[in-house]
């Protein structure tokens, strides 16, 4: 399994964490009788969204080397520290790729979008 890299901090910017549980089921209506939910996950789960400090081009490209090449374009889960006790890592998957704006010449944030199991 793949391991955030240690150079790239893994701290959200403050005010940038969004933090949201998953729902866990699913529900839906059958052609007949009453509505129906399924489960989806044997656990709960939540989705973790928010920007790391700014890096610069050579950790973008290590960035974007770690989903590509480590994470197999975001199909592999990989192990970070926990944004809410940094001494504790975590299992993660991708939900969406990262993304980087401009902070400065040469310079950028990251926007980081994953999934993880609920403690």
């Amino acid at each position: 399994m793949a391991t955030w890299p240690a150079e790239i901090g893994f701290t959200p910017l403050v005010g940038t964490l969004q933090d949201v549980q998953d729902k866990g089921h699913y529900e839906f209506q059958p052609d007949a009788g009453s509505p129906q939910r399924l489960q989806t996950a044997s656990g709960l789960q939540r989705t973790l969204a928010f920007k790391i400090c700014a890096v610069d081009a050579t950790n973008r490209a290590r960035i974007e080397a770690f989903y590509r090449d480590d994470c197999s374009h975001g199909v592999e889960q990989f192990t970070a520290p926990d944004p809410y006790d940094p001494g504790q890592t975590r299992t993660y998957w991708w939900e969406e790729p990262p993304t980087f704006t401009s902070a400065g010449p040469m310079h950028f944030h990251v926007q980081i979008k994953v999934g993880t199991l609920m403690p």
